[in-house]
């Protein structure tokens, strides 16, 4: 009889668990506060690599599932091209990934992320970020919309013009 009691008593704890939570969510269904007084990682970055790092994962991420050749190509273009060791890429893929998962799409805050770019890149340095972002969103066959349209509004926030689409 002691047993029947306790069981009631932890379904009922477990119900009002249950409507308490289904109380705070907000109306995304997610709860109330969430990723509140948390800075981004993106709110303040002065590294153009880290910043760079966002835009190149997000142009990968636009694709869907980011897979482990997802993963190596990045890493290998940032490599090449930000003159990092293998340890430093995986890095900034693995700040770029949680940077992108924090924002849930990286596009709208595009402008704010090409700042420490513009200050402290070169025009060919900037112009090699687009290319990068290009080869990246014909990895699985031609770009998708939001890949080619991070594409272009990193491109005209970098004052680059008609650059968009010049390599394939």
């Amino acid at each position: 009889m002691m047993a029947v009691f306790t069981l009631l008593f932890v379904g009922v704890l477990i119900l009002a668990i249950i409507r308490e939570f289904r109380t705070r969510l907000d109306d995304k269904g997610k709860p109330a506060g969430f990723g509140q007084g948390q800075p981004r990682l993106t709110e303040n970055l002065t590294d153009p690599a880290e910043a760079a790092a966002v835009l190149l994962v997000q142009t990968v991420a636009y694709r869907g599932h980011l897979n482990v050749a997802h993963k190596e190509r990045v890493e290998e273009l940032m490599q090449g091209a930000f003159g990092v060791t293998e340890e430093e890429a995986k890095g900034l893929f693995s700040f770029g990934r949680m940077a992108v998962g924090q924002l849930g799409d990286a596009e709208p805050s595009a402008r704010r992320l090409v700042r420490p770019i513009a200050a402290n890149c070169t025009l060919d340095e900037q112009r090699d970020l687009i290319r990068m972002m290009e080869v990246l969103s014909t990895l699985d066959g031609r770009p998708t919309g939001p890949q080619s349209q991070l594409i272009a509004t990193v491109s005209r926030a970098l004052r680059l013009g008609g650059m968009h689409g010049s390599v394939h």
